[in-house]
């Protein structure tokens, strides 16, 4: 598994609110099983509120990763879990055109977070959600987007680029 250059943590802003997105790392948590791990800090240390989290996250998976390599998803406040997750063809909404990513008006495919606001504890106790997948391929880290979305309606979601798998490139020699 290489690493290709991409940003280990990144800022996405969702209702003049900014989210900072950090790449935690993969590792294998079994044989042939890797866990993608992420954080996303969603306001300030001095008074964390649960209203203030995201209500979902998806995260682009290339061409090469299908549904059945996905064995494991979930989010986590403390140990509390706080999120369903699952593998979606297409996000509902595209990446805003006038986004500052370069992911600005594609539709991501991938896995997609959604959080529970009620399985928030309150008061929280960390400003941050842990978000993760398991997966069966051992895939090279490199740029992927990533949408982050608050509430609903027009401005409720934005994108932008983390560390994540992507599929081999094959070259015809």
């Amino acid at each position: 598994m290489g690493i290709l250059p991409c940003p280990k943590r990144t800022t996405v802003t969702v209702m003049q609110q900014d989210f900072l997105l950090k790449f935690r790392g993969v590792k294998e948590v079994s044989e042939g099983i890797y866990r993608w791990s992420y954080r996303v800090f969603f306001t300030d240390f001095s008074d964390p509120d649960p209203a203030d989290a995201p209500s979902h996250m998806t995260l682009q998976l290339g061409d090469c990763i299908l549904a059945a390599n996905i064995v494991n998803c979930g989010a986590v406040v403390g140990a509390t879990p706080v999120a369903e997750c699952d593998f979606i063809v297409t996000e509902q909404d595209p990446c805003p055109l006038d986004s500052p990513s370069p992911c600005a008006g594609q539709r991501i495919t991938g896995i997609k977070w959604d959080i529970i606001e009620d399985e928030i504890p309150d008061p929280l106790q960390q400003n941050f959600i842990d978000f993760f997948f398991d997966m069966d391929l051992d895939l090279e880290v490199g740029p992927v987007c990533i949408a982050v979305k608050k509430g609903a309606g027009e401005g409720s979601l934005n994108c932008g680029v983390i560390c994540g798998p992507i599929c081999p490139v094959w070259i015809p020699e």
